[in-house]
């Protein structure tokens, strides 16, 4: 089982470069504790991160803003293996309950760094498992049924966008997730996506629809499924940079 020592190992490791090679937002282990009770031990050190819930202290939503879709199927509680022992949030989709979303918004920007661990059970369908909406732009990351990810970004009015991969998470396991979103200096947009220790994307460009130089989106992680059957989908420390 990870300790917080090993988890801030591994976080340090993700968040140590921004998505365009440059230093970004890293936890800083020697940070005071913050005071505020709607965070967990972790996130206290780490004041740098816009961002940081691992569900170990206070009922849900914690610092999340909103539960949207059917808050019934989300619990959190301990878990054998945590990342972050002891709890981790699990959301059991049901045939008539297949969409539970917890979300927050973030300061207007031009480079986001969303970090997460996910563990996805055997026999899924194809699950929307996070990302953003800004105004009429939307951008998500899931697992298709084959267990492969995808990312697919859509503009009211448009057909989707749809970006197939190669990878995918451990199947039954937490996999730790770093995907960053950020706008260069000639304007365009760009993803970088590690899953593990996997690079899926480097450079991977957006089509944002309106030349939107700054992004101010609403995130959120959870599970919605796209197609074919329930499944069931753990989270543990989700945490977001800005540069």
């Amino acid at each position: 089982m990870k300790t917080a020592g090993s988890l801030a190992a591994v976080l340090a490791m993700l968040l140590g470069c921004g998505s365009d090679g440059t230093t970004g937002t890293s936890p800083d282990a020697s940070a005071p504790d913050a005071g505020d009770g709607r965070t967990d031990p972790f996130c206290r050190t780490r004041p740098r991160l816009s961002f940081c819930e691992d569900f170990d202290e206070g009922e849900l939503p914690g610092r999340f803003e909103s539960i949207e879709g059917s808050a019934a199927i989300v619990t959190r509680g301990p878990r054998d293996g945590a990342p972050s022992a002891p709890n981790v949030v699990t959301i059991a989709q049901t045939a008539e309950a297949t969409d539970a979303r917890l979300t927050f918004s973030s300061a207007r920007g031009n480079k986001f760094n969303l970090f997460f661990l996910v563990a996805v059970a055997e026999g899924h369908g194809r699950l929307d498992l996070a990302g953003l909406d800004d105004g009429d732009y939307h951008l998500e990351l899931g697992v298709e049924p084959d267990g492969k990810w995808y990312v697919e970004e859509r503009i009211a009015g448009g057909a989707p966008r749809l970006v197939a991969t190669e990878l995918g998470p451990r199947r039954g396991e937490f996999t730790s997730v770093r995907f960053d979103v950020y706008v260069d200096g000639a304007g365009e947009g760009h993803i970088r996506f590690r899953s593990g220790s996997d690079t899926v994307f480097t450079s991977e460009p957006l089509s944002f629809g309106d030349a939107r130089a700054e992004l101010a989106p609403r995130w959120y992680v959870g599970a919605r499924l796209r197609a074919g059957d329930p499944s069931r989908v753990a989270f543990d420390t989700v945490t977001l940079g800005e540069d």
